[in-house]
């Protein structure tokens, strides 16, 4: 009986550790798989480019660019390409509730001054860069 109960033993031992192994394996394909998912996402977003034209363009891409990255420097290659050329000038930073939002906001007015390469348009326009929620001590 003694030797019975040792096999036993020794078969419930090993079948404890294969279930363990499909376990883990299975739990480590799952996140690889997920890895591997958001792997292709982001390649396949930075392959993504959008181009903006014309002096309209400008300041959607320069007001974009700030409101995206919530700073008030833009890189040359922002402001200045091949389709327009935009001035912009921190007016104030202030508090407010922009559209679209239920929070107040820290933020900036920025005056953007976009013209066309050809010189045909020109479009100024002043606009709110949300920075970070207000209310929370950090005003």
């Amino acid at each position: 009986m003694k030797k019975s109960e040792a096999y036993r033993k020794k078969g419930y031992i090993l079948v404890s550790t294969l279930i363990i192994i499909l376990v883990l394996m299975i739990v480590g394909s799952y996140i690889a798989y997920i890895l591997s998912l958001n792997f292709r996402v982001a390649s396949y977003m930075k392959k993504e480019f959008i181009f903006f034209s014309g002096a309209d363009g400008g300041v959607f891409a320069v007001a974009g660019w700030m409101a995206y990255y919530r700073r008030s420097d833009v890189p040359r290659e922002v402001t200045d390409t091949r389709f327009f050329s935009v001035n912009y000038k921190v007016l104030i930073h202030t508090v407010r509730y922009p559209e679209g939002y239920r929070l107040a906001w820290k933020g900036m007015d920025v005056r953007l001054n976009s013209r066309s390469k050809n010189g045909a348009t020109e479009v100024e326009s002043i606009v709110f860069i949300p920075l970070s929620p207000a209310n929370y001590g950090n005003e």
